[in-house]
């Protein structure tokens, strides 16, 4: 799948997905730049371009990571279940939007999952 952040979430790429975020900037290089590189006219683009083009269209973009290392397992398994729950009873009430509170409206919930289509193994 590759970092969570795509390399997007601060000045550097955290743990080793860095190769598939450069082979994914150089794709969008690419198609940013295939008239250029075929011998059209324009000038080449660089990430920066392409970065504030998107600014400009979808506003800054950022993420975040919380990471819970110093979580039990017991109380992680707990957390979990009740989220299975809430999943298991939005789903029985025909997936209608539910309002959690005055602020916070659930409109769609899935636990993740990712079967890999090399070797067949399955994340969630």
């Amino acid at each position: 799948c590759g970092e969570e952040s795509f390399g997007t979430g601060s000045s550097h790429i955290r743990e080793k997905d860095g190769l598939w975020a450069i082979l994914a900037w150089l794709s969008i290089l690419a198609g940013e730049n295939k008239a250029v590189l075929g011998g059209g006219e324009g000038s080449l683009r660089g990430v920066r371009d392409i970065v504030c083009d998107f600014w400009g269209v979808y506003g800054r973009a950022f993420y975040t990571r919380y990471d819970y290392e110093g979580v039990s397992s017991d109380s992680a398994a707990a957390v979990m279940e009740q989220l299975r729950a809430k999943i298991t009873s939005f789903a029985a009430a025909g997936g209608q939007a539910e309002e959690l509170s005055a602020e916070c409206t659930l409109s769609g919930a899935d636990e993740f999952n990712y079967t890999d289509p090399v070797d067949g193994s399955t994340a969630t």
